[in-house]
């Protein structure tokens, strides 16, 4: 299940800061109560660098976690299921915000069918985006044609944009036309 938090460095140096994947899925095979019909799961969906930390969210264990420096985490936060919610809390992404909290999108019991937060059904489209919304609200579509099922992104100071690209798929892909490797980390320019 390994899913790797990297250290990503210009000129293309990176280096394995943690196997986040392994253990939240750990946790949740320990806590298979919280969780009943979906655990045990891990999905590390999204990550923030903050004040010196690492973070991750994983949108299939429903936690937040702190990755220290030796590459072990911590949980900080489990979602729980929102009651009479379809689905669980299901949290996607995470960001530092300016009173210094950290914040979580969830999709927060969403429904899996066409026209709602994911449909992976034989006639679902995955085409993706990322949209750059300027100041006057412009917007400018980096990804159209070239992204499915993305999950986040992050950008640099520099105006690199990377992207997760379909992030839904295991790693022998979801057929010949379709993400035939598996999840990726792509670059804008």
């Amino acid at each position: 299940m390994a899913r790797w938090l990297r250290d990503i460095q210009g000129a293309g140096s990176e280096a394995a800061v943690s196997d986040v994947g392994d253990q939240d899925w750990t946790w949740t095979s320990t806590r298979i109560n919280l969780a009943p019909k979906d655990f045990p799961d891990a999905n590390p969906n999204a990550a923030v660098y903050s004040r010196g930390h690492r973070y991750v969210i994983d949108a299939g264990a429903n936690i937040l976690v702190k990755v220290k420096r030796n590459g072990a985490v911590k949980v900080l936060a489990f979602f729980r299921v929102p009651a009479g919610a379809q689905s669980d809390a299901v949290p996607t992404c995470v960001a530092r915000g300016p009173d210094g909290a950290l914040y979580v999108g969830e999709w927060l019991g969403g429904f899996c069918s066409p026209g709602h937060a994911l449909n992976e059904g034989p006639t679902a489209n995955p085409a993706g985006d990322v949209v750059r919304i300027d100041r006057h609200g412009h917007r400018t579509h980096l990804g159209v044609g070239r992204l499915f099922f993305p999950s986040g992104f992050a950008a640099q100071s520099n105006g690199a944009i990377y992207a997760s690209n379909c992030s839904i798929a295991p790693a022998a892909g979801m057929g010949p036309d379709l993400c035939p490797t598996g999840d990726q980390v792509v670059r804008d320019r």
